[in-house]
Order: structure tokens, then sequence, then C-alpha cells
């Protein structure tokens, strides 16, 4: 994300964040913002996303702080 700082133009500060994304997700990694940007370019919306998504949200905020934990105690 450090090129979305860099970049002076509008259009290239956009295109990094976008590219970013979509190569975190391209790698196959299971995270809240990436399927939310997958499901919003895909146009799918539904209760079953929408529920899958609060479940990795939720997922990703309980390792984050985990991790975040364990790591500190080292």
């Amino acid at each position: 994300m450090d090129e979305y700082k860099k970049n002076e133009h509008i259009l290239g500060k956009y295109l990094a964040i976008i590219l970013c994304v979509m190569g975190f997700i391209l790698v196959g990694s299971e995270h809240c913002v990436a399927d939310m940007f997958y499901y919003n370019m895909a146009g799918v919306y539904s209760l079953d996303i929408f529920v899958r998504l609060l479940v990795i949200t939720a997922g990703n905020a309980v390792g984050g702080i985990l991790s975040n934990h364990f790591v500190s105690k080292c």
C-alpha cells in the first residue's frame, strides 16, 4: 500500500489500491477486505454473503488480536 502514498496522480492511487487488493485475492487468502472487494466487483449481494463476511471479519479480528498478543509475549 505504500504505492498509494507515493503516487501523485489520482488514477495511479486508485490503481495501486485495486491491484494490491486483487493480488491479495489471487493468492487465495481469506480476508474480509479482499472478500468485500471481490463480492462487490462480482455484484453478488445476498444474506449468505453478508453472513460469510461477518464470520470472516470476526475470524480476522480474533486472529489479529491473538497473534499480536502472542508476538508481544515473546
